[in-house]
């Protein structure tokens, strides 16, 4: 048995479709980079208060409860975005029916469905001032939250798509980035209901310049491992300018911004959201920029 699989192999590999991708583009569109943002700024936006509050309580306290109810918001949106893309609605629900730990896309959908029912939990008691059954309850649903954050980067990697296939990074950087954006919220909520933000707003500041960094490290290290896998429809200096505008507007500026007043932290938070859209684009057409017609 084993010679024949021998023979199939090397047969297979120089088959004149050995060098061809044998999946079609996904049909994937803006809707589903959308989702993805909804989803990284709802998980990070929470992880990051969630974690304040473990650490230093005192410092989040007075704006926790209204991370909470954006959190929860964003999160109800990514939902919606989610189930529309899918295209058929009930195919969110028939996923629930099973749950399997080495299918990205089961763990997703679970973790996203029980972060969106603890969250409301947590956005109720913490509106009731049960400020030690929120910390709690908190802390638990930072599970979920997490498989939700984790799941879409290696959900994308681990297909056969141009351009997601070849980032080992891929799932760093989307879960990093999805920190990045939840931290930036953060701060401004902290500057924008405390003029000036206080120790809270310091501590995230210096984490958000630290994430800022690792953003840049990681976008790099996943641009050269795609560069090959990914030619690019428009020619190599549409898509180096992409990236060049996401590292310079979403990380170098923001992160000069951040070394000034209060003004510029709100001004530097904007700038890493508002190239978060970007960033996600990007990635998500990575299979379209690399599809090859069949000659």
């Amino acid at each position: 048995m084993v010679a024949p699989a021998k023979a199939a192999g090397a047969l297979l590999a120089t088959s004149p479709y050995a060098s061809r991708r044998q999946t079609k583009v996904p049909g994937w569109a803006g809707l589903t980079a959308w989702d993805v943002l909804f989803n990284n700024l709802s998980l990070g936006l929470f992880l990051v208060t969630a974690l304040g509050m473990l650490v230093r309580p005192a410092w989040f306290a007075s704006t926790a409860t209204a991370a909470y109810i954006v959190a929860f918001v964003l999160v109800l949106v990514d939902l919606s975005l989610l189930v529309v893309d899918l295209g058929d609605p009930p195919r969110f629900t028939h996923m629930l029916r099973v749950a399997k730990r080495e299918s990205p896309m089961s763990v997703g959908t679970w973790s996203l469905s029980g972060y969106a029912a603890l969250l409301f939990l947590v956005c109720i008691v913490s509106v009731a001032g049960w400020e030690d059954v929120t910390r709690v309850l908190a802390a638990v649903t930072l599970i979920p939250a997490a498989g939700g954050v984790l799941y879409k980067g290696v959900l994308f990697s681990a297909t056969s798509q141009a351009g997601w296939r070849a980032s080992r990074w891929l799932g760093a950087l989307m879960a990093e980035s999805a920190v990045l954006v939840g931290a930036a919220l953060l701060l401004a909520i902290l500057v924008l209901s405390h003029q000036g933000g206080g120790e809270g707003a310091s501590a995230v500041r210096a984490a958000l310049a630290v994430l800022l960094v690792l953003q840049a490290v990681l976008l790099i290290a996943t641009a050269l491992e795609v560069r090959r896998d990914v030619p690019g429809r428009y020619g190599p200096l549409a898509g180096l300018v992409v990236w060049i505008g996401v590292l310079a507007v979403g990380i170098v500026v923001p992160l000069e911004l951040l070394l000034l007043g209060n003004l510029f932290q709100i001004v530097a938070a904007l700038l890493v959201v508002a190239a978060a859209p970007v960033l996600r684009y990007a990635l998500v057409f990575l299979p379209r920029d690399g599809r090859k017609e069949p000659s």
